[in-house]
């Protein structure tokens, strides 16, 4: 048992005391145990009584929390004060997993108090505290914690990474090259920025908890932009929006980031890109201009962007015939959340790919996006030499890619996502197969990155098939 500081323990039996004292008159000194038997009979009946009278120690936000931890609330002092809890990983001891479908991820134990229980007041360290329970995509079995194949979120995705990376029979560097290190929460989620694709090529992306494309990405020769990345802004808005928010005019930058002046209801504010906190004085959008933050080159006159002001006027159109009666045309501008016109943009009879200024059409659209249609507007007009095939009426990506004698897998942004081939003999790349690879790695029954590239059909690439085979990871 670890030591416990005098003076907490003094702090403590006087609370104890005076505690019983208050509620019951119960004197503690004609007891032996100071009181903590009836101390533990309260905890049982109304545990909260007691916090009204305890001052939590070190109290730490979730942001203080050391990497391996997750802060939560009522896990130390008799269940009065937040703590970073540590969690069981795999192959470590346990008594029992965290349900991923509860809402805060953790199920408190529904036994009484016990003596027990008093004793995890002695493990906490500068406000951390152990679990016996396993951690996210964990379960506990046979005592101890194994990956839950069930589970399908950014942490097993990790965990099937991490698994296969320090095995070289299930992470092939010339094979498997592509695979990515997401980024997760404690929770298991994913953190809002992640960087895909092979290590010198990757380019970051924003998405939602579950992995979801958001707005907001970074192209590497972006310097600037893909350097201070952090999608926050992309976050926040997605928030908005999934809480049924319709119009939300925050305004990101192209990589996901807050621009730094924003506008919400007619008030607008500074906002620090970086840590996305908010400084200084709220002013009516008529004294904007007064802001420090405020650029008259960026923003104009007027906060709205042409896209944004479109679909507002048009919003109050449809809003005001509805009310005489009149069902007026559906058609609303697509915004990106800079304000720009989204890459497709459809009318009453059909699709297109735009531009971000709605000035220019690329290519018909049908159901897909335009995201290989705008990278192709951007590579010429940046006069790059990078060549893209997209999908004829789409704007898309075609799902395999060429790069001068070789060929390869691409996601919907046009990042690599398979394995590199040679484009002679009849090797076949199997893009599915690939997805499935990263998503859950090399050591399962199917064994996906096994299956990317098939030759003639019946039989797995042979080694000359790979480019890289002749080359070294990259430590």
């Amino acid at each position: 048992m670890m030591s416990y500081p005098l003076s907490r323990w003094v702090t403590l039996v006087v609370v104890v005391q005076a505690f019983l004292f208050i509620q019951t008159g119960y004197s503690a000194t004609t007891n032996s145990d100071g009181g903590l038997a009836m101390l533990e009979e309260f905890l049982m009946t109304d545990p909260s009584l007691l916090c009204h009278y305890v001052t939590c120690q070190e109290p730490v936000s979730s942001d203080a929390c050391p990497d391996g931890t997750l802060y939560m609330e009522g896990t130390s002092q008799f269940g009065c004060c937040g703590a970073c809890v540590a969690f069981r990983q795999e192959g470590e001891k346990c008594t029992g997993s965290i349900d991923p479908s509860y809402g805060g991820g953790y199920v408190k134990n529904q036994q009484k108090p016990t003596t027990s229980f008093m004793a995890s007041l002695y493990n906490v360290t500068d406000n951390i505290v152990d679990s016996s329970w396993c951690d996210y995509s964990y379960m506990c079995f046979n005592d101890k914690c194994i990956t839950d194949s069930r589970v399908e979120n950014c942490k097993s995705m990790l965990n099937h990474y991490l698994n296969d990376i320090q095995d070289p029979t299930l992470y092939i560097y010339y094979r498997d090259d592509y695979r990515w290190k997401p980024k997760c929460t404690a929770e298991g989620k994913f953190e809002p920025k992640q960087c895909l694709g092979p290590e010198s090529q990757q380019r970051c992306v924003c998405m939602d908890p579950d992995g979801n494309r958001i707005f907001g990405r970074a192209f590497p020769e972006q310097e600037e932009l893909f350097k201070t990345m952090n999608c926050k802004c992309s976050r926040q808005a997605w928030e908005k929006k999934q809480a049924g928010q319709l119009s939300v005019t925050l305004h990101c930058l192209e990589n996901g980031n807050f621009e730094p002046l924003q506008c919400e209801d007619d008030w607008c504010y500074c906002i620090d890109p970086d840590t996305g906190i908010p400084y200084g004085s709220r002013l009516s959008e008529k004294a904007m201009h007064l802001l420090p933050c405020y650029n008259k080159t960026l923003i104009g006159e007027q906060y709205l962007r042409r896209c944004e002001s479109e679909y507002h006027a048009h919003a109050k159109v449809i809003e005001a015939l509805d009310e005489t009666g009149v069902n007026g045309p559906q058609t609303f501008a697509n915004c990106d959340q800079d304000g720009s016109y989204e890459s497709r943009q459809c009318n009453q009879e059909l699709c297109n790919c735009k531009d971000k200024y709605n000035s220019a059409t690329l290519c018909f659209s049908l159901e897909k996006d335009c995201q290989c249609a705008r990278d192709k507007k951007y590579y010429m007009d940046t006069n790059s030499k990078m060549t893209v095939k997209c999908e004829v009426n789409t704007g898309s990506y075609e799902e395999v890619q060429d790069q001068t004698a070789y060929k390869y897998c691409v996601d919907e942004d046009g990042i690599r996502s398979g394995p590199l081939v040679k484009k002679s003999k009849d090797y076949t790349l199997i893009c599915d197969e690939a997805y499935l690879c990263q998503k859950n790695g090399a050591n399962t029954a199917d064994r996906h990155c096994d299956k990317v590239c098939t030759f003639n059909v019946m039989y797995d690439c042979p080694l000359e098939a790979y480019p890289l085979a002749a080359s070294s990871p990259v430590e």
